[in-house]
């Protein structure tokens, strides 16, 4: 148990110091430096952790052994990896939100799959994104025309909060 703590406890930390960096300054190399924030925070924060389990104070933060260090850093890297996955949708225009913030703007209107593939012509990932949508139940197909499900306004919701609390340009659509 203090193994996911302590990597959550850690990981909170190095996302919180990620944030305050990008509400001052957005860097030109975010993913780099999202990297290097999270390996700072990682070494510092596990020697701090190491020191203090040494003490003896029996906190749920702990380090006790050196297998506690690497399960640490194994759960560690895999929440830094796949949050920097998720980042990257939003640096780059990601065809299945550009997609639903399309068929949201539409509003009650709905949208055909002609005029989307008018804003978007790319057919490659265009089709796939779409029966993605569908098959996901982020979108609907209704008389013809495509509509943001209850599913799929969550998940716009959760990048526009995300965006914001980011500070990131407004998301494209």
């Amino acid at each position: 148990m203090n193994v996911l703590v302590t990597s959550i406890v850690l990981f909170g930390t190095a996302f919180f110091v990620h944030l305050v960096m990008w509400r001052i300054r957005h860097p030109k190399s975010p993913i780099r430096t999202i990297l290097l924030i999270f390996f700072i925070t990682y070494i510092i924060g596990t020697l701090l952790i190491y020191h203090q389990s040494q003490s003896g104070s029996g906190s749920i933060i702990s380090i006790d052994s050196i297998a506690d260090i690497l399960r640490i850093f194994l759960f560690y890297i895999a929440l830094t990896f796949t949050y920097c996955f998720v980042y990257h949708s939003f640096e780059d225009d990601s065809p299945s939100l550009f997609i639903v913030l399309n068929i949201w703007n539409t509003h009650d209107n709905g949208i055909t799959i002609d005029e989307l593939y008018d804003l978007m012509p790319n057919d490659v990932f265009f089709k796939s994104r779409i029966d993605y949508l569908v098959i996901e139940k982020l979108a609907y197909l209704k008389n013809e025309r495509y509509f943001i499900s209850k599913k799929g306004l969550s998940v716009l919701g959760l990048f526009t909060f995300l965006n914001k609390l980011m500070k990131q340009d407004e998301i494209q659509g």
